[in-house]
């Protein structure tokens, strides 16, 4: 079962999940501009994280550090696939509202900032969908994402390839939706 800001939910897929967070919407219980960061997910990032969820299955990755989870509307998902979701956001003033139940967490810091992992540190893979390389940036963010995750898997721009090589190497590249390229890079050795 996931909570939303007390508000139980049977949650079985992210359908059920997009029912219930309209449902809210609609009643009042989310304000206009969380109804707003929906509706973005819903039309953009939820492709992103759907596929950022295959690659995590195929893969067997069983925690995730999402970079950048804004409402985390992408929680469930991870969750409901038994895959333990850590969000990291630099807003804390989003907490009352990201989803809870079992195997998510929360950390409300400005990214780059450390997160060992939860339960199981070497098959945890930091997430993102483009929040890495608009939001944040540089080396020092990958220099820390390699500290705490071997796996990155997600959705950045080109401008951060550089920095991303100097600390993971490119395994595959995932092609989704003809115009989604998702990537699954694992750590290099770091000192």
């Amino acid at each position: 079962m996931i909570k939303l800001n007390g508000y139980p939910s049977r949650i079985k897929s992210p359908n059920d999940y997009y029912a219930y967070i309209l449902n809210l919407i609609h009643s009042g219980k989310l304000a206009e501009d969380q109804g707003y960061c929906f509706f973005e997910f819903q039309d953009a990032s939820r492709h992103i994280y759907e596929a950022i969820l295959d690659v995590c299955r195929r893969r067997g990755i069983s925690e995730v550090h999402d970079i950048g989870c804004g409402y985390a509307f992408q929680a469930p998902m991870f969750a409901n696939a038994g895959i333990v979701y850590l969000g990291i956001d630099r807003d804390d003033d989003l907490l009352p509202f990201v989803p809870r139940g079992q195997n998510l967490f929360y950390k409300f810091a400005k990214y780059p900032t450390y997160c060992p992992p939860i339960k199981k540190p070497w098959h945890t893979a930091a997430i993102s969908s483009l929040c890495v390389g608009f939001l944040c940036e540089g080396e020092d963010v990958w220099e820390m994402m390699a500290r705490s995750c071997e796996f990155f898997i997600g959705h950045i721009p080109e401008s951060e390839y550089p920095a991303m090589k100097k600390f993971y190497d490119i395994r595959r590249v995932y092609l989704y939706d003809e115009t989604i390229e998702i990537l699954f890079c694992q750590r290099k050795e770091i000192s």
